[in-house]
């Protein structure tokens, strides 16, 4: 059986951009073929190891430009492993082609709007049994939320479920509070919808990250104000006019159960 020999490695172009920074490229090499290609990413030339080919220190831009490194070679690796068990000849074209999904291998993408509507319409066809009205409707809200973020940030309709990072969840949130003008709790109820929609992309092996990994949803404490005993009868004893009075009853009632 021939040895099939396969590697991947990350390196940080010598001419800079006009940031300052390096571009990092990826290098894949496979049974005597060969592709590069940018990434994408950069750092700054003083914070990259080509010994480690990682980033130095605990930046948030190195420790992204890391997580990206450590997850490609992850993915790249389980599709060689892939490739071998189908009795494919794995070429490092074919390897790029399948990473980026392109060519004849293509799969259908899943994407985020398609997937909260594809679980908003199983929740209403259980309405009354496993899913109550009100759960629906917030769902649907956040989906239209969601619709108006993309729409804004991305100037797109909608995103791969692999868009699902980090940043993704972060700039959510920060849109609910900022553009939305959400209290904090209400925010937190609408994360907590997103994030379990991430955990069945997760479970269903759509997505292989968590982007809430790190991400705190947080609640406050509220302390609501009631009427006293007295402030109440002083409003029953107060005369009203008309339709008035009515409100006045229901509002007793109300107040009282």
């Amino acid at each position: 059986m021939r040895k099939e020999n396969f590697y991947v490695l990350f390196y940080k172009k010598s001419r800079l951009l006009k940031s300052g920074d390096g571009a990092i490229y990826m290098r894949i090499s496979c049974n005597g073929t060969r592709v590069e290609y940018p990434t994408g990413k950069s750092i700054e030339p003083s914070l990259w190891s080509q010994n480690k080919e990682k980033a130095k220190g605990s930046s948030k831009k190195a420790i992204d430009l890391n997580n990206y490194i450590d997850d490609t070679e992850i993915k790249l690796f389980k599709l060689f492993q892939e490739m071998q068990a189908d009795g494919t000849v794995v070429t490092a074209r074919e390897l790029y082609n399948r990473f980026f999904n392109i060519g004849p291998h293509k799969k259908v993408e899943r994407m985020i709007i398609a997937t909260f509507q594809e679980h908003n319409q199983e929740c209403r066809a259980l309405m009354g049994r496993d899913f109550e009205l009100g759960t629906i409707k917030k769902y649907e809200t956040i989906t239209r939320l969601l619709q108006r973020y993309i729409k804004k940030k991305y100037d797109a309709e909608d995103l791969p479920l692999v868009s699902l990072d980090r940043d993704f969840v972060h700039g959510f949130e920060l849109y609910l509070k900022i553009d939305r003008n959400q209290q904090q709790n209400t925010v937190a109820r609408y994360m907590k919808g997103l994030k379990k929609i991430t955990n069945r992309a997760i479970a269903n092996e759509w997505i292989t990250k968590d982007p809430f990994a790190g991400f705190k949803v947080k609640t406050v404490q509220t302390n609501p104000t009631f009427l006293s005993l007295e402030e109440l009868h002083i409003i029953y004893r107060h005369h009203f006019d008309g339709v008035l009075e009515v409100v006045r009853d229901m509002f007793i009632m109300a107040a009282f159960t």
